[in-house]
C-alpha cells in the first residue's frame, strides 16, 4: 500500500508480541505482519498501522433519508463519505465492490506499470483511474507536446489538429471526428478549473 495511506494508529496496546485492534468490536488480535479481518490494519514491526488513512472509495451526496433519518430536513441532502472495507460480513451488501475488496492499487505501483509500458515501446500508456495525473494525459510519441489533456473522464483540452501533433505534424492513430472536437466545449470550465 502506498506509503501515503499508511499511518500508525494512536490508540495501541500489546499484548505479548501481539497488538489488539480496537477500531471495531471484533478486536482482531494481530500477531506479526497479520492483518485485521477488515484488512486495513496489520501489524507491521510490532506497531499497529492503518493502511487506508485519508483514503476515500465513495463520496456522493445523498438524499437524506436514506441514512435514515426520517422527517429530518425532508428532501435535503447528506454528504456521505466512505472508506475500503468493512468490518460486518453481510451477505446483501449493496457496497461488495468497495466494502469486500482490497483498497486501490498504489500508485506507485501504476507509476512503475507506466515505465515499464514506456521503456518496451508503447506510445500511448496511462494509469487509470487517478483522477488528474499527468500520466492520464495524451502525448506526441516524437515531440512529448501534451496532445490531450484530461481531467477525470473529460477531455480539457484537444491539440490535435486533423489527427496530428500541433508542433511535429506526426499522425496519431485514432478517430478524431466530432465527438473529440465538441468534447473541448465542455472542458474548457474544466480547463478553468485546473489552471
Amino acid at each position: 500500500m502506498a506509503k501515503l495511506f499508511v499511518r500508525e494508529s494512536l490508540l495501541q496496546q500489546r499484548e505479548g508480541n501481539k497488538i489488539p485492534c480496537s477500531v471495531c468490536e471484533r478486536r482482531c488480535l494481530l500477531g506479526a505482519g497479520a492483518f485485521g479481518w477488515c484488512r486495513t490494519r496489520q501489524n507491521r514491526g510490532g506497531r499497529l498501522v492503518t493502511l487506508i488513512y485519508g483514503c476515500v472509495s465513495s463520496l456522493s451526496a445523498n438524499p437524506i433519508k436514506k441514512k435514515p433519518f426520517y422527517h429530518f430536513h425532508p428532501g435535503s441532502f447528506a454528504l456521505t463519505a466512505g472508506s475500503w472495507s468493512c468490518n460486518f460480513g453481510c451477505p446483501w451488501c449493496h457496497n461488495w465492490e468497495i466494502s469486500m475488496t482490497a483498497p486501490p492499487t498504489p500508485v506507485a505501483a501504476l507509476e512503475r506499470a507506466w515505465r515499464i509500458g514506456k521503456d518496451a515501446g508503447l506510445k500511448f500508456v496511462y494509469v487509470g483511474n487517478v483522477p488528474c495525473h499527468t500520466y492520464n494525459n495524451t502525448y506526441c510519441p516524437a515531440c512529448d507536446t501534451l496532445l490531450i489533456r484530461r481531467f477525470g473522464f473529460e477531455v480539457a483540452r484537444n491539440t490535435l489538429r486533423n489527427g496530428c501533433c500541433p508542433q511535429c505534424a506526426r499522425s496519431v492513430a485514432g478517430v478524431w471526428g466530432k465527438q473529440a472536437t465538441s468534447s473541448m466545449q465542455g472542458g474548457a470550465q474544466l480547463q478553468n478549473r485546473m489552471n
